[in-house]
């Protein structure tokens, strides 16, 4: 086993790369940046989905979505995940989550857990309200032991954005979003502080990025009008009426907000569905801390979610006896030439009823193809990613010979799907979760 046996895993919620290109050599996150400067960063990491369950599973399985059959609504307890293989190896096993069905199911079998709850409102901001400290309480214990891992869930740059007010914040700082990286900047500075490097390899990533670095709040309350009158009235239609008072919302962000927005930003603001994967969404930061590794490496080939599991046991000298879709990076980060590898890409199912997501396709760093995952002939789209990053033109017509190879491609690797029994989440437990993370 590997000399920095110990493991600690952070998650940061919807933290995509883009926020990341903002934060570099930015005196406002200077603990971020010496993080760099001590670790490996990989640029241009792409998340497996554009939901939390969907991307987490593919990072602890080395699976797509649709083979590991992890998402939002439902857990496959049958498959191996990274926290089994350290079972196996002895590890103690903990964990700082939110108290969120998914991750309870993630971590049940740990040596401890901590879930930490959001029905407060005002406790949105979890670093600074609690979790920072009691995170920095948990590495002082386990640093007495071995080996360990820890693995952290942070869910405070997911909307609603609650701002803590006793933060002593730049004044250069513009919005809310960027308050509260600075808010995690300070934490992360803390937490990293409370590691011993020599024996602890540390992992930093994220599930998916944010359509919008967010200005205020998106949620749209139910009128109290409607509340009177919800019970008596059709679900679908009560659903119809909140998804246009929600777009309604975003339209007059936009106008409030549209010199401080960029042109994504603004779209994507008033478009956010399921049938767009932009890069704003599923690239992610993924950073590696380990005393064997050069620091200061930055890394911008393409790697993917599902790489992460097979690296970390690569790492700590497990061997992987599973059948994964991922690979080890660890040749990457010992500068050995290792070929780029295409990246699977889908929306996670939207209701418990549905069995996939709306959209899957393949990315490449000069190319992405999507399609409707049930029916390979609609919604085709394919950009040009090195020409058209922000993937305004679709040239699917002009370029068939290449739409044609990548579904010959896409449809291959479904063809592999295995069929896994999953644990399905009941809908009145869905809908508590939906609730804890202020959707309903």
């Amino acid at each position: 086993m590997s000399k920095n046996s110990n493991l600690l895993i952070i998650t940061i919620d919807s933290f995509g790369s883009d926020q990341v290109s903002k934060m570099i050599n930015s005196d406002m996150f200077s603990n971020f940046n010496n993080l760099l400067k001590t670790g490996i960063y990989f640029s241009n990491s792409v998340s497996s989905s554009d939901s939390t369950g969907s991307s987490l599973g593919s990072i602890f399985t080395g699976k797509y979505p649709f083979k590991n059959k992890i998402g939002h609504f439902r857990f496959n307890s049958k498959i191996k995940t990274l926290f089994d293989k350290l079972s196996e190896k002895e590890y103690s096993l903990y964990s700082i989550t939110p108290d969120i069905m998914f991750f309870m199911e993630l971590t049940k079998k740990f040596t401890k857990n901590i879930h930490y709850t959001y029905d407060e409102r005002e406790s949105w901001n979890g670093l600074n309200h609690k979790i920072g400290n009691q995170i920095l309480d948990e590495l002082n214990k386990q640093n007495k032991k071995s080996p360990w891992l820890l693995y952290i869930h942070l869910m405070d740059l997911h909307l609603p954005l609650k701002v803590p007010k006793n933060f002593n914040y730049n004044k250069n700082i513009s919005n809310d979003f960027e308050k509260i990286l600075c808010v995690l900047d300070f934490w992360i500075g803390k937490i990293i502080e409370g590691v011993d490097l020599e024996k602890t390899t540390v992992i930093i990533t994220s599930d998916h990025g944010e359509y919008v670095p967010v200005v205020e709040n998106l949620d749209v309350e139910i009128p109290n009008k409607l509340k009177g009158l919800k019970k008596n009235l059709p679900k679908n239609l009560t659903d119809t009426i909140l998804t246009f008072l929600q777009k309604e919302k975003r339209k007059s962000i936009i106008r409030k907000n549209k010199n401080k927005l960029n042109e994504m930003e603004n779209r994507t603001l008033l478009e956010r569905n399921d049938v767009y994967l932009y890069d704003q969404i599923i690239l992610t930061p993924l950073i590696i801390l380990n005393k064997n590794f050069k620091q200061g490496k930055i890394i911008n080939q393409q790697v993917r979610h599902v790489d992460v599991f097979p690296t970390i046991l690569d790492i700590l000298q497990i061997k992987n006896e599973e059948i994964i879709d991922g690979i080890s990076l660890k040749p990457l980060i010992m500068e050995k030439k290792m070929d780029e590898e295409i990246a699977v890409i889908e929306t996670a199912p939207k209701t418990p009823k549905e069995e996939v997501g709306k959209i899957i396709g393949l990315r490449t760093s000069d190319y992405k193809y999507l399609r409707s995952r049930k029916n390979s002939n609609e919604y085709i789209s394919l950009y040009n990613i090195k020409l058209d990053p922000l993937e305004k033109n679709n040239i699917k017509n002009s370029e068939k010979a290449i739409v044609k190879k990548y579904e010959r491609l896409l449809s291959k690797l479904l063809k592999d799907e295995n069929q896994e029994t999953v644990k399905e989440f009941d809908e009145k437990c869905i809908e508590e979760e939906l609730k804890k993370l202020g959707y309903m």
